[in-house]
């Protein structure tokens, strides 16, 4: 029961984590992006001041996305605990593909 209950918690946490990201982290980053763009077209900034708050925006993107990947790493772990079967020893399965660059050049460029 202690495993499905901490289960459980990671879950609750992970969700929130998202929804925070979602509702709060990424307009706000959209918002400073806007407004930066603006100061940017009335010359009161520099280009690089804009790069800044566009990459920040693409980090908080990024980060948003890890904790989608970690919400439904729990819910799945979750799940396979509730239907019976054992879930991996590092907490949940991994099923995600691995990168490789193998096959980058193609074609007789």
């Amino acid at each position: 029961m202690r495993s499905s209950r901490r289960r459980s918690e990671r879950l609750q946490g992970a969700w929130s984590r998202a929804v925070y990201y979602r509702d709060i982290l990424l307009p706000l980053h959209e918002r400073i992006v806007n407004e930066t763009q603006l100061q940017y077209n009335a010359m009161q900034i520099g280009v690089f001041d804009l790069l800044r708050s566009r990459e920040q925006q693409i980090q908080a993107a990024v980060a948003y996305i890890d904790t989608q990947l970690n919400y439904w790493l729990a819910r799945t772990d979750l799940d396979h605990l509730m239907s019976g079967r054992l879930p991996a020893a590092d907490g949940a399965e991994r099923l995600m593909p691995t990168r490789s660059n193998g096959g980058a050049a193609s074609g007789g460029h």
